[in-house]
């Protein structure tokens, strides 16, 4: 993910976490970048909601998506709460979530 942000021209950051918003699983075990609707909880913590796909090389969510959770290869069943480390690739659209204070739809 870091030669996608330097691609995009956004700003190296320290690694970010965001709580999975729903269960997720995934065939076969792999190292996995889930694409993801970013959302702020009303308790301030930053959500992840999986987007329907065809896998993280489907290039028609990336109009949806704000980030990648980036989800190990040691499983394939990962559950909502569970936290990740998250790759933001539309920092406009974080910064303005984190600014306004959105919160999450459930």
């Amino acid at each position: 993910m870091p030669w996608l942000q330097a691609c995009l021209g956004i700003a190296r950051q320290a690694g970010m976490y965001a709580v999975l918003n729903s269960d997720f699983s995934f065939q076969p075990p792999l190292q996995y970048f889930l694409q993801v609707k970013l959302n702020i909880s009303e308790q301030g913590q930053l959500l992840a909601t999986p987007l329907e796909g065809n896998g993280s090389g489907d290039f028609s969510n990336l109009v949806e998506a704000d980030a990648f959770l980036e989800l190990p290869a040691e499983g394939s069943a990962f559950q909502k709460g569970e936290v990740y480390r998250v790759w933001p690739f539309k920092e406009v659209g974080l910064h303005f979530a984190l600014a306004r204070g959105t919160r999450a739809r459930e």
